[in-house]
């Protein structure tokens, strides 16, 4: 905007110029925009403290299109003073050695003051940092509605003074009449006595390798061992840190904690990192401005609630606690005589020792563990001083913990990571009881439980010898399960109510995929998610899968050449029948749009694509000209089609010939109105599914540094799902290639041709799919073939296929009712909502027996979640609305139906329909149903980070125009509670403002329903 417009006065915070600085060293020359900033007069850069070597890389990048050296202006100012308070010129610049910036002198009026925050006094000298207070006639009168906090914020006192002061919240210290501000009072980490600022530490970070990205980095207090839980005085940080995406190699993530550690001590002794978390990029608490959130990172962080990536969890106190069991242990193998199964209690013991001397801080959070290592301690005195008499026996164990505490503190200054080998030393020894079983699951589970449940795996193999061994909840392998699932929902283990089902607890279909993956994880072997819908207790459900229930096969790798045609799967079959039948429609094309900012390698980026190919090759597949198999084009003469559009230049044409209807609806927020016509033109270019190939991107470059780049794909060889790992895995494959290394990417266990090779066959074989069809026989029979609905228009003959989109919210109270009105009925939020819908259906067909559609992953086994391919199915959802029930009667039905649906699933939808006796066919509507209603899994939605590009956004708005059904409801979970999504009509039967209204309808029946949700269907 300066530069188009010639604007002289703008402003932004220290991590703004960091961004646009970064941004402009990533265009290559020929890419950056002609900018001209010589009429800016006054860039104001506040909000938060400056950093000489930002300013001056900003100013080396934007001096040479004009920036004036003597337009950057540091200042200081806030709201509750209208803002400035002080701000510095070119003459006044100015920057301690520590290279902090001078945010200016005082304006007229403004007086400022640097205060002890505890004694309420002046500091002592200049330079000395302190609270900053601040006097003027524009500090505001105080905060609406809260006179205890006005009171304390802006009713200050100073000894000496009688000026009404503003305390401020922030850190800083005056020298020569110049403020400087280092950070905020709530965030200083205080050492004896001296204070210690994040921003400080987060920059030695950044700096301390190229994996972490910078600006989002969050350096806090935590307590450790006996401290207090508020303690700030012990030195010992936590790290939170995201991590560029594809940035490391396998295995890195605990190398880098480790150069992340040392990095830290070196520049900031005595501070010690002793927490240390890696995540995936975007995923750090900021404010909406961009600021990190320290106080919530460390919340989160000390609670566990922070999802790091594979590895990326370094805690020293629980390698403290490994080290003294593992010493404790090498003192006490002596003495194995003393404890049945040659020591494995005294692991047990050790367990708890260790955590005993390390406060009650870091107690052994799994109950049977913890029961049996203390009552091991318990009985080792007595069992020490008959193997010993005299004083050794007598105070051993009081003297082993602080001797072992203060080796183990002295090597983990020395660097090293310890391990824990007690387990594996127990276990080796002649006549140990087999720990194999367990020991192979430890993996899976969080790193602070090792040690417990080795303990509790020790107990189950052998009881302390001295007295009967203390009762255990649950066998290690059911708290193991327990463990799994906690993590999966999102709760702590000890918040489950155990008596309540995982549906009451919030796990949905999808879900449910992910959380049988991590189970196999655990228990070695794929487990039924089936099993994990059920309406049984969860202790039951935990029960059944350590006991072997549930599991199911694996899927087995062929070793058949990729030359050789192999079968289609059910879902292929069905998908090349409806296109056959309509070869000219582009409504089974999916589609995934990228929007792109920054400096974009086209070379890597068509790489990328290839690479995607070659890892998954049912992208390179089409259909045989016997429509009975899929072949794969040759994997070295294979290039993903990438059409580039250029609209940097001025609008591109209006696009002609296929796709051109879908065009003509083009609109996409933020986007040129002629890109958004050429994007929805190709998509809905039509595939030939015989010659393919059966992917293709293009990419549009609208100028200014922006690029969209669009996946086309045929559902032939992708779903909803897929088009997620997708997008995750080129992403990935092009930070790697861009930096001329290999992908680090998991090798994929099975192809998507190996799944269709087994999947009918073990159906079959396992007498699954006579079971299945015969519960959807008798739960569809009789079923109104058709759901009608008022429309505008006359329905056609034959559907044209084309749609449009109505969008809305559910606002964030309303959703987080209906969460636990669900909860509270043995249901999901998925399951109200459609409760809802499936009311407004009814209510406006005037019919009591309504079947919805709904899709469900089909992705059983844990082989299946990272591969791309059509592996989604269809369940139609029947339910019976007569008798005019209670809103939460309703969710009830609705949850049995689900349920039921879910544990018949595996059974491909057009099987089921070619199962049922007298079913209308038509090309006027679908079979069963005509309404899909689908709840997003917003865990497959996030945004991506590529190298050299400041935004990598997934549209999820992006709609090519084309309609599957009636209607669909397709809805996400949003960070905040609420719920957005579309409603995505047939625009042969309505007009938009009926959409519109069905939409608005909707809303207030939700909102009704949370109210009142005992009210009948017919008081809503």
């Amino acid at each position: 905007a300066v530069s188009t417009y010639g604007g002289n006065v703008t402003g932004g915070p220290n991590f703004s110029l960091v961004r646009c600085t970064k941004v402009w060293d990533s265009l290559p020359a020929a890419a950056r925009p002609a900018l001209r900033l010589a009429t800016l007069r006054t860039l104001v850069c506040g909000a938060e403290p400056i950093n000489v070597k930002d300013l001056e890389d900003f100013v080396r990048c934007f001096g040479p299109v004009g920036l004036p050296r003597s337009a950057v202006c540091p200042a200081y100012g806030l709201a509750e003073h209208t803002v400035f308070a002080c701000c510095a010129t070119a003459e006044d610049f100015f920057a301690d050695q520590r290279g902090n910036v001078a945010c200016g002198v005082p304006l007229p009026d403004c007086h400022f003051a640097i205060v002890n925050p505890e004694s309420g006094c002046r500091v002592d000298a200049a330079g000395d940092v302190g609270e900053i207070w601040l006097s003027s006639p524009s500090v505001a009168a105080g905060y609406y509605g809260q006179p205890a906090v006005t009171e304390e914020t802006f009713h200050a006192r100073l000894p000496g003074s009688e000026l009404r002061w503003l305390r401020t919240g922030d850190l800083g210290y005056i020298t020569g009449n110049r403020l400087f501000v280092k950070g905020r009072v709530k965030d200083v980490i205080i050492v004896a006595g001296r204070n210690y600022y994040p921003q400080d530490v987060e920059l030695t970070v950044q700096e301390a390798s190229p994996a972490v990205r910078p600006g989002c980095v969050a350096v806090f207090s935590v307590p450790w061992g006996d401290q207090a839980a508020d303690a700030d005085d012990g030195g010992y940080i936590g790290i939170v840190a995201e991590v560029r995406d594809g940035a490391m190699a396998r295995g890195a993530a605990a190398a880098l904690c480790e150069q992340l550690r040392a990095a830290v001590a070196s520049d900031h002794a005595p501070l010690a990192p002793v927490k240390i978390v890696l995540l995936e990029p975007r995923t750090v608490p900021k404010t909406t401005s961009g600021k990190i959130r320290r106080a919530e990172c460390r919340a989160r962080a000390l609670a566990g609630k922070l999802t790091a990536i594979p590895g990326g969890m370094w805690n020293q106190t629980v390698n403290f606690r490994r080290e003294v069991a593992a010493e404790l242990e090498d003192v006490m193998a002596r003495e194995q005589s003393s404890f049945a199964g040659g020591g494995a209690a005294a692991a047990a013991a050790a367990a708890a020792v260790a955590a005993r001397s390390l406060g009650s801080q870091e107690k052994l959070r799994v109950s049977s563990g913890a029961a049996l290592a203390s009552a091991s301690v318990a009985r080792l005195p007595s069992i020490m001083e008959q193997q010993r008499p005299g004083a050794a026996g007598g105070s051993f164990l009081a003297a082993a913990p602080s001797a072992m505490m203060r080796r183990a503190s002295q090597r983990a200054a020395e660097g090293s990571i310890m391990s824990f080998p007690a387990l594996r030393r127990v276990s080796a020894r002649p006549g140990s009881p087999p720990l194999a079983h367990a020991s192979g699951r430890f993996a899976a589970l969080a790193e602070e439980e090792e040690v417990a449940l080795a303990a509790a795996a020790a107990a189950e193999a052998a009881a302390v010898v001295a007295g009967p061994a203390p009762p255990l909840a649950d066998s290690v392998l059911v708290q193991a399960v327990l463990a799994c699932l906690a993590e999966e929902l999102g709760q702590p283990l000890e918040g489950l109510d155990l008596d309540k089902s995982l549906v009451h607890h919030g796990l949905g279909s999808l879900q449910a995929v992910r959380a049988a993956a991590a189970l196999q994880g655990v228990l070695g072997y794929p487990v039924d998610l089936t099993a994990l819908l059920q309406p049984v207790p969860t202790s039951e459900t935990a029960r059944l899968l350590a006991g072997g229930g549930g599991a199911i096969e694996t899927i087995p790798a062929r070793s058949v050449p990729e030359d050789v045609p192999t079968r289609l799967s059910g879902n292929q079959e069905q998908m090349l029948m409806l296109q056959t039948m309509r070869p000219e429609s582009a409504a089974y094309n999916v589609t995934g749009l990228l929007q792109l900012d920054g400096a974009l390698d086209v070379d890597v980026l068509q790489a990328s694509l290839n690479y995607m190919a070659r890892r998954h090759s049912v992208l390179r597949m089409v259909y045989s000209r016997d429509e009975q198999h899929q072949v794969l084009l040759p994997e070295g003469a294979f290039s993903v089609p990438l059409l580039r559009l250029d609209a940097s230049h001025g609008p591109l044409p209006a696009p002609r010939g296929a796709g051109t209807a879908a065009a003509a609806d083009a609109h996409l927020e933020g986007v040129r109105p002629d890109v958004a016509a050429a994007l929805r033109a190709q998509a809905g270019v039509p595939f030939d599914v015989f010659c393919g190939p059966l992917v293709r991107a293009v990419l549009v470059d609208e100028g200014g540094g922006r690029a969209w780049l669009l996946l086309v794909l045929h559902h032939a060889v992708t779903d909803g799902w897929s088009m997620a790992v997708l997008m995750k895995e080129a992403v990935a494959a092009y930070n790697a290639l861009l930096a001329d290394s290999e992908p680090w990417l998991d090798p994929l266990p099975i192809q998507y041709a190996d799944y269709a090779e087994w999947h009918d066959d073990h159906l079959a074989a396992s007498g699954r799919l006579a079971r299945e069809l015969d519960y959807w026989r008798k739960t569809l029979a009789g079923a109104p073939p058709l759901l009608e609905l008022p429309t505008d228009c006359r329905r056609p003959p034959t559907s044209s296929g084309r749609g449009a989109r109505v969008e809305f919210e559910i606002p964030g109270d309303v959703a987080t009712t209906l969460r636990r009105v669900a909860s509270e009925h043995g249901a999901t939020l998925f399951m109200a909502l459609l409760a809802g819908f499936k009311a407004l259906l009814a209510r406006h067909a005037g019919a009591d027996d309504v079947v919805v559609g709904t899709p469900s992953a089909g992705r059983a086994q844990a082989e299946t979640q990272g591969l791309i391919g059509f592996f989604v199915n269809t369940l139609a959802l029947r339910t019976d609305m007569s008798g005019d029930p209670a809103f939460t009667d309703l969710v009830r039905r609705v949850a049995a139906t689900c349920l039921g649906a879910y544990a018949n699933q595996a059974t491909q939808f057009h099987k089921v329909v070619e199962a049922l006796p007298g079913i209308a066919r038509s090309n006027a509507y679908n079979s069963i149903f005509q309404v899909m209603f689908i709840l997003q899994d917003s865990a497959l939605l996030a945004d991506m980070d590529m190298e050299g590009l400041d935004t990598v956004a997934w549209r999820r708005d992006f709609h090519t125009g084309a309609a599957k059904f009636d209607l669909t409801v397709e809805l996400v979970e949003q960070l905040d509670g609420s719920v957005s999504g579309h409603l995505e009509y047939a625009k042969d039967l309505w007009l938009h403002d009926s959409a519109q209204r069905m939409v608005d309808e909707y809303r207030v029946l939700l909102a009704a329903a949370a109210a009142e949700p005992a009210t009948t269907l017919a008081a809503l």
